[in-house]
């Protein structure tokens, strides 16, 4: 009989000891977030002087490469030398994430004074449901993009250039072509609605 109270108790013990780590693993999680600062140095030795520290995604502007330094200056004009594990030609996924979110943010604004204008304007109805539907379409695109960004953290060094260059130019052609319906605008309303 004391066999099978030690078997019983046994097995409870077990099942105790499973269960307690099935909570454990339950419990709330927190990560450790990439954003680092990384000290610029008098010399090239990791003992030297710090003279000011570098953000992640800070430019910095290669001056002098040794073994395992680079001597860099930083856009306060302050040169030291960093130590090269810590710097990449790669522009950080993070800085890519946070011009296409400030971008989104001006073209939604933009969209919102758009909206605006549409309710209070001369222009025809019809010119600004077209520009509207153009930035609606523009801040779409740039949130698939964010989203793409996102979930692609592992693009290939190739592809940022260009991806950053078409967002530059679709931003630029954006602005130009909104600059064109305003001047045009101006003028029909200056001539009556009769473009000259």
């Amino acid at each position: 009989m004391n066999y099978r109270w030690s078997t019983i108790a046994m097995i409870g013990t077990v099942v105790g000891f499973v269960w307690s780590g099935m909570v454990m693993a339950e419990a709330e999680r927190w990560y450790v977030t990439d954003t680092i600062t990384v000290p610029l140095l008098s010399h090239a030795r990791s003992d030297s002087k710090v003279l000011v520290e570098a953000m992640t995604g800070e430019e910095l502007e290669l001056l002098e490469e040794s073994k395992e330094f680079y001597k860099v200056k930083n856009s306060a004009g302050t040169i030291g030398w960093v130590d090269a594990r810590f710097v990449t030609t790669a522009i950080p996924e993070a800085a890519q994430i946070a011009q296409i979110e400030v971008q989104r943010r001006q073209l939604e604004q933009q969209l919102e004074q758009q909206q605006a204008l549409l309710q209070r304007s001369e222009v025809s109805e019809q010119q600004l449901q077209r520009q509207l539907l153009l930035r609606t379409e523009e801040r779409d695109r740039l949130r698939r993009e964010l989203e793409r960004i996102k979930s692609e953290a592992w693009l290939p060094e190739p592809y940022r250039l260009p991806v950053t260059a078409a967002v530059a130019l679709g931003l630029l052609l954006l602005g130009y072509m909104w600059g064109i319906g305003r001047e045009r605008g101006k003028i029909r309303r200056r001539f009556g609605g009769l473009m000259p």
